[in-house]
């Protein structure tokens, strides 16, 4: 279905943020932010453009050939004519306590 990120998109966006900074390991909580009623706080945003890789015939994939990341102005010009070729991804933060 149009506009769903995939698992394998998930997975590939999800080891690019890790990979790339390790520097939201260790940090103060201090949430800005609410979702569902939860405060939280956002670590970190990037922006991805979502490369088809259904036509790949190679054995072996890399997360480049999943997805790229961009540049904030990249995603948002890009977003306007082909919205279902980025999205945007933040990692976020909880209470240890779930409070």
């Amino acid at each position: 279905r149009e506009g769903i990120l995939s698992d394998l998109q998930k997975l590939c966006i999800v080891l690019q943020m890790r990979v790339k900074d390790d520097t939201q390991l260790d940090f103060i909580y201090a949430p800005k932010d609410c979702i569902a009623g939860q405060p939280c706080m956002v670590l970190q945003t990037r922006y991805y453009r979502l490369l088809d890789f259904s036509s790949l015939e190679q054995p072996t994939v890399s997360i480049d050939n999943i997805v790229t990341e961009v540049s904030s102005e990249v995603y948002h010009a890009g977003k306007c004519n082909r919205p279902n070729a980025f999205t945007c991804a933040h990692e976020v933060a909880f209470d240890s306590k779930g409070k």
